[in-house]
């Protein structure tokens, strides 16, 4: 799918992991109007009466290269693709 950056932001990006295997991140900025070919990695979770719930507002996304970012809805458009990510949230919430 594609998306579109709608607000600047600026997103920590796993871009791989150290000799443990524990990611390692890096600060990455984001510009309005930059286009971007993702996939849906998975969604946030939030607290809430004793359990996590999912976030469909929080998205992780992974870009060609393998690194991945979660982004908020309000900073992205999806300009293609729009039912790769609702099938990736019904899966992810069930």
């Amino acid at each position: 799918m594609k998306i579109k950056i709608i607000k600047p932001c600026e997103v920590e990006v796993s871009v791989g992991s150290d000799a443990e295997g524990e990611p390692i991140f890096e600060a990455e900025t984001f510009n309005v109007g930059e286009v971007f070919e993702v996939d849906v990695g998975g969604f946030a979770y939030y607290f809430k009466e004793k359990d996590f719930c999912p976030r469909k507002d929080y998205a992780v996304f992974e870009f060609g290269d393998g690194s991945a970012g979660m982004f908020s809805a309000e900073t992205f458009e999806i300009i293609e693709g729009g039912e790769e990510f609702e099938a990736a949230w019904e899966e992810f919430k069930e």
